[in-house]
């Protein structure tokens, strides 16, 4: 699922629509285990999660659509974090992380401080440290890595997802 969301960018860059993934058929397959589920659950993961979905398949669908007041695309960010995650320890994974939220939330403070009204969404001080806490429990960043680049690769639903699994199922 992590390499979809690459796949994905890669595909829109060259004018081709291919669907998303949304947040809830993620969360879904991952319910049965609880340890994957609760990392979909906590609100650091969704904050952080969300700001890459903000800077990258959000941004690049935004540009696609003509609107003049889309985030800066950091194409490379997920093969990065794809590529950090691998590497022994958490360490590599959240230095190359807590680089993105620093820039992010400086782009953000800039769209405020010029007068934008979309994408001023900033990961604050607890939703990161609630990440680096879920983040430290884990032997290594493979598995949360994983999970965070597909799940911020995801969109989220327009409907309320009672609506849209009820229109799923149907």
């Amino acid at each position: 699922m992590q390499d979809y969301g690459i796949f994905l960018l890669r595909e829109r860059e060259q004018g081709r629509h291919l669907k998303q993934l949304q947040t809830f058929h993620m969360e879904r397959i991952f319910m049965q285990e609880h340890d994957y589920s609760s990392m979909l659950s906590n609100p650091g993961f969704r904050a952080v999660a969300d700001a890459i979905r903000n800077a990258t398949v959000s941004a690049q669908a935004m540009k696609a659509m003509k609107r003049p007041d889309y985030r800066a695309i950091r194409y490379n960010l997920l093969p990065e974090l794809r590529r950090r995650r691998t590497l022994p320890g958490v360490g590599p994974f959240l230095d190359a992380l807590g680089e993105f939220v620093a820039s992010y939330n400086t782009e953000s403070a800039r769209r405020l401080e010029l007068g934008k009204r979309t994408g001023i969404r900033r990961v604050t001080t607890e939703e990161w440290s609630a990440f680096v806490e879920l983040a430290c429990r884990q032997k290594d960043a493979s598995v949360i890595g994983a999970l965070l680049c597909a799940y911020a690769s995801c969109r989220e639903p327009r409907q309320p997802t009672s609506e849209v699994e009820k229109d799923v199922s149907e």
